[in-house]
């Protein structure tokens, strides 16, 4: 549902409407967390990465473990 948020406030000129430098320049949600995410997790990531890049949203996972 996050994700979901995200790329609808991206999509929908959210984004833009509050950061009007930002506009042109590429898109990135980078979710970042201290453990390896589970597998079914990592499988919901690539099907969301996949959908949003036929946006131009680049969807960004790394581990963080100083989180």
């Amino acid at each position: 549902a996050k994700l979901n948020t995200y790329a609808q406030f991206i999509l929908d000129g959210g984004l833009i409407n509050h950061y009007p430098e930002v506009a042109g320049r590429p898109v990135r949600i980078c979710i970042e967390s201290k453990t390896p995410i589970p597998d079914a997790v990592a499988t919901l990531m690539a099907i969301a990465h996949s959908k949003m890049s036929t946006f131009g949203i680049d969807l960004h996972y790394k581990v963080n473990p100083r989180l």
